[in-house]
């Protein structure tokens, strides 16, 4: 009688040993990939509308003193990763409560790792208020 392989349906328990092989090697593939993607994000960059909520703004159209007529677009209401204001955000960083921006020319942009860190660190602290 021949051992038969738990994790497949064939009866060869050297054929499985190479199936397993295989699998790990795919599992080491997808674990590789994983970190290459977790690098990525570690270096992506935010912008103020990233991380700020926008007020909803109506389509306009106006005149210029040429006469030429502009359109303005719409824009629905959007929600930021922090859930406040530009304004308010501006002042956080101004007293040093938020991560400040990485200039890059005239662009204001802010580190997806920094923004995490201080998530979790005002997350923590309220999980922590809320059970004293």
């Amino acid at each position: 009688m021949r051992a038969q392989c738990t994790s497949c349906t064939h009866s060869d328990l050297r054929y499985c040993i190479e199936h397993l092989i295989l699998l790990h090697s795919t599992r080491q593939h997808q674990l590789t990939m994983l970190w290459s993607n977790i690098m990525k994000l570690k270096n992506k960059f935010l912008r103020m509308s990233d991380l700020a909520n926008q007020p909803e703004r109506p389509a306009r159209t106006y005149t210029t003193e040429l006469g030429q007529q502009r359109t303005i677009t719409a824009r629905p209401a959007t929600r930021g990763i922090t859930g406040f204001s530009a304004k308010h955000l501006y002042h956080l960083i101004n007293e040093r409560n938020f991560p400040a921006p990485v200039k890059i020319g005239r662009a204001s942009l802010w580190r997806l790792s920094d923004i995490n860190l201080w998530l979790e660190s005002h997350t923590l602290s309220s999980d922590e208020e809320k059970q004293s």
